[in-house]
């Protein structure tokens, strides 16, 4: 059973099929005040402190296209194919997956997002991880955008 703490988190997510930075996919966070869905970060902090190593949170119904209710976060060790993050989507769920490194990125991302910045993404490249090593699902990864409250996304 999921955890309270982790279900009908104030966020909406979807996945946008066109390109709003390097990658040709994206998935898209809005929440409509700086503070909603503040648990992702704890969501994410579980997942780094392992056991299994990953954490489900269940986000609030969206009517946009592509709209995703679960983000799984998944902790993993590098390797050839990942050495920061691996976003992508199926159905109605998002998986995340990152290394240390992807990780310490995307809890960089969420607090930017929490204090009040909107319209910006992360991915691989953002993560202390030189692009020439990047590995093939580092490269095949869509973006995390955040947006809101001011700015809703595309």
């Amino acid at each position: 059973m999921p955890e309270l703490r982790f279900s009908d988190v104030p966020v909406e997510c979807w996945m946008h099929d066109g390109r709003l930075g390097v990658s040709p996919r994206s998935v898209c966070l809005f929440h409509r005040r700086p503070d909603d869905g503040r648990v992702l970060l704890d969501a994410l902090a579980e997942a780094e402190a392992g056991a299994p190593y990953r954490r489900t949170a269940t986000l609030a119904a969206s009517s946009r296209p592509g709209a995703v209710r679960t983000v799984r976060f998944e902790i993993a060790e590098p390797t050839i194919e990942m050495k920061a993050m691996h976003a992508a989507c199926a159905g109605e769920t998002c998986v995340i997956r990152l290394t240390a490194e992807g990780a310490a990125a995307f809890r960089s991302s969420l607090n930017a997002w929490f204090d009040g910045g909107e319209d910006f993404g992360c991915g691989p490249r953002q993560a202390d991880v030189p692009a020439e090593t990047l590995g093939e699902a580092d490269r095949a990864s869509a973006e995390v955008w955040f947006w809101g409250p001011h700015y809703s996304g595309p």
